[in-house]
């Protein structure tokens, strides 16, 4: 009897473990399922989005509600790292630092120290995505040294780079190369040959920054050796880049060139001239130390071109500053005067942009001084007497009237500074991003808006689609300027796209994205409009000519791969294959794609595989066709 009632006690709490063990899974796949949906949604245009995106908040919420009362932490943290993404993703910024905060606050009562350095890592994150790189710095310190408290190589490893890039991204070079230094050490200490490779070079380009030539050289040289011996081609190109810089800085001028002209016999090939912009500075200064001055203007000239199509304003400012000095040197005065006037132009859209930075900074700290100077004036008020309270309310009011005046005159200031520099900034502007447009999409899209505007008199729809096309090359613009974006980035654009074909086919189709990675898609890289030509060809030349056109397209992970592909219902490659060579039609966008994949094959040194193919059902009938795509799987830090 004892025994009987002893095997059921013991079966009933096996059963109740069970339940409890299900009930936590059932709560945690329901927080990964939407954290997927994160990655459904269209941020540029919410309308295209179902219900679930308006009520994603309020769901999540009480997802993490009935974590925190069943006791699994873990699906409630998951929960509201979803929660400061949807806002992070819809840059709202306030109410993702508001998310995270809570999230650490909560994580310090419950001593989770790891979740608690990791949301700290998280809010230098945000920072450093809001563009305020000193205040990401703060919190990129705090997590590496909550991270050398855990003994976490990996987030420590992570929070000192990402120090160091905040750094280079404040041009405080020197601070760069401190953190730098420690990355090196973690990386030795690891024996990763790419990453001592990685940060030796960045350690090098730091010095010659500095104009630390010695020091340059002291890592570019075996940083070129280490990338020579695992074969990592864009390390060769970084060390010859930087043994340019060195040589030049310490004055062995005829080497300086040499390793400049061994870059470029490297680069031109594959078509990388980007990595020649800073290459020809220097060039060009060995040559004007020579007293090669044509030669010098040449090379000057040539880093001019390619900084403007390939790096930012700080390399721009220091491009036209040679010029400016090149010619003048040469006294062809009239020539350095338009350097000049070019150089002013960039130099006031810098100090602009950098302007605005700071004044948004110091009206956050104005307004926070000017609340806790009230509290204190409140409580002074009460604890003396009615001379006292007199007097320290008019000083308070002097106070206020001074800051209110100087305000006013910073205002008057700028403002003044504003209207002079408007019609120069337009212009550069309008030459920085006139370049980047794809001119092939630009003529289809504004070829459609023509037919809704005149052909059909659709002028409303004409309104729509123009709306929907400036935010498709806004965010194209953005991405083109990078090597890699996330896979999330990616899939967002991709449906922006869509949808804005679906318009212009007049909703003759309709398509499906789907994604399965064992990763987080944010912290997947993925070369930016990679996918888009493929789609691009399924609508022009697959489903162009039949109704209710399909295209799938999918991304998963398999083991350390990331495959995608695009099928579509179409009329299949061989049939489109024929057509457009009846009509001596080239794509231009596939060809570069093949290209791309021929430099990725060379770059990664890994197998990258690509395919086309018409669909066949079971008959051996066309039925549609399939692009294929495999390469290894990057990830952001």
């Amino acid at each position: 009897m004892l025994r009987s009632i002893h095997l059921g006690s013991c079966l009933l709490f096996f059963l109740s473990a069970e339940y409890i063990q299900a009930q936590e899974s059932r709560i945690e796949s329901a927080v990964d399922s939407m954290n997927k949906l994160l990655y459904t949604y269209n941020y540029f245009d919410t309308i295209q989005n179902d219900q679930s995106y308006f009520s994603y908040v309020k769901t999540i919420d009480s997802l993490a509600d009935l974590a925190l009362n069943s006791g699994e932490k873990n699906a409630f943290y998951k929960a509201r790292n979803a929660r400061f993404n949807f806002h992070k993703y819809k840059d709202e910024y306030e109410k993702a630092e508001r998310t995270l905060e809570e999230a650490r606050r909560f994580s310090l009562a419950e001593s989770d120290s790891t979740y608690y350095t990791r949301f700290t890592y998280l809010v230098g994150n945000l920072y450093h995505r809001m563009y305020w790189y000193d205040s990401s710095i703060v919190y990129f310190r705090k997590s590496l040294d909550l991270a050398l408290e855990l003994g976490d190589k990996r987030l420590e490893a992570t929070s000192i780079n990402a120090i160091a890039v905040s750094y280079a991204n404040l041009n405080r070079y020197e601070d760069s190369k401190n953190y730098y230094s420690k990355a090196l050490h973690l990386a030795e200490a690891g024996g990763d040959s790419l990453q001592i490779q990685l940060v030796m070079g960045n350690l090098a380009l730091a010095h010659a920054r500095l104009d630390q030539g010695d020091s340059c050289l002291y890592y570019a040289r075996p940083s070129y050796d280490i990338a020579v011996r695992i074969d990592d081609v864009r390390g060769i190109y970084q060390s010859l880049n930087t043994l340019t810089m060195g040589t030049c800085l310490v004055g062995r001028y005829h080497e300086a060139i040499r390793y400049s002209k061994q870059l470029q016999s490297l680069v031109e090939p594959l078509g990388e001239l980007g990595f020649m912009a800073t290459s020809y500075l220097y060039r060009s200064k060995a040559q004007a130390a020579l007293n090669r001055y044509n030669e010098a203007l040449e090379s000057a000239k040539l880093s001019a071109k390619l900084t403007k199509e390939f790096k930012g304003p700080n390399h721009q400012l220091e491009i036209l500053e040679w010029m400016v000095e090149l010619t003048e040197g040469e006294k062809k005065y009239q020539e350095a005067l338009d350097y000049q006037k070019e150089l002013n132009l960039y130099q006031d859209t810098v100090f602009k942009a950098e302007s605005n930075r700071i004044l948004d900074r110091l009206t956050t700290q104005y307004e926070t001084r000017q609340k806790e100077e009230k509290i204190s004036a409140l409580e002074e008020i009460q604890a003396e007497s009615e001379l006292k309270q007199q007097f320290r309310n008019l000083m308070f009011v002097a106070v206020i009237l001074f800051l209110a005046v100087t305000v006013c005159l910073i205002y008057i200031l700028l403002k003044r500074k504003v209207e002079r520099e408007t019609m120069g900034r337009q212009k550069a502007v309008h030459e920085l991003l006139r370049s980047q447009l794809n001119p092939h999409f630009l003529f289809n899209a504004l070829s459609s808006i023509q037919l809704f505007l005149i052909n059909k008199g659709e002028g409303a729809n004409a309104l729509e689609y123009l709306s929907k096309f400036a935010k498709l090359m806004r965010r194209i613009l953005e991405n083109s300027r990078k090597d890699v974006v996330s896979l999330a980035d990616e899939v967002s654009t991709l449906r922006h796209y869509l949808d804005l074909q679906k318009l212009r086919f007049d909703n003759g189709f309709d398509y499906r994205i789907d994604i399965n990675t064992e990763a987080d898609p944010e912290e997947i890289l993925f070369p930016p409009m990679f996918a888009q030509p493929f789609i691009e060809n399924s609508l022009e030349h697959g489903i162009s000519e039949i109704k209710d056109g399909m295209i799938e397209i999918n991304f998963y992970q398999n083991g350390d791969n990331l495959h995608f592909s695009v099928q579509d219902n179409g009329i299949g490659v061989s049939r489109s294959l024929q057509m457009d060579k009846r009509k001596e039609h080239e794509s231009l966008a596939t060809k570069i794609t093949y290209d791309r994949i021929e430099v990725l094959r060379k770059l990664m040194k890994k197998k990258v595989t690509f395919e086309i193919k018409d669909r066949l059902n079971h008959e051996q009938v066309i039925i549609g066709t399939e692009v294929r795509f495999e390469m290894p799987i990057e990830f952001s830090l």
